[in-house]
């Protein structure tokens, strides 16, 4: 095995890592999304970038879940008496420092 065979497997492994590190960023980080079905085939929104080859779980839905808004609505002003140089001041009022 001389040294252009050896660069090739150090390239083939090197795709493969890459890869794996594309798959487990999918499936740590994107942990799921909202598709609809045309003409057969389930047709991802443009923003959704996951690599060839990635495996998933596709169940129907009733309805499209609710949006990030509509879920953290809730939480909106409830830390209205925080003091106004908060962001300036973080560590001084975490810490006492």
């Amino acid at each position: 095995m001389g040294p252009r065979a050896d660069a090739q497997s150090q390239a083939a492994f090197w795709r493969h890592r890459s890869s794996l590190i594309q798959r487990a960023f999918a499936t740590l980080f994107l942990m799921s999304i909202t598709a609809t079905v045309e003409a057969g085939k389930i047709v991802l929104s443009a923003d959704v970038a996951w690599p060839s080859g990635t495996v998933v779980r596709i169940e129907p839905v009733d309805e499209p879940p609710p949006a990030l808004l509509d879920t953290l609505k809730d939480f909106d002003g409830m830390a209205g008496d925080l003091p106004a140089d908060l962001a300036a001041n973080l560590v001084h009022y975490v810490h006492g420092l």
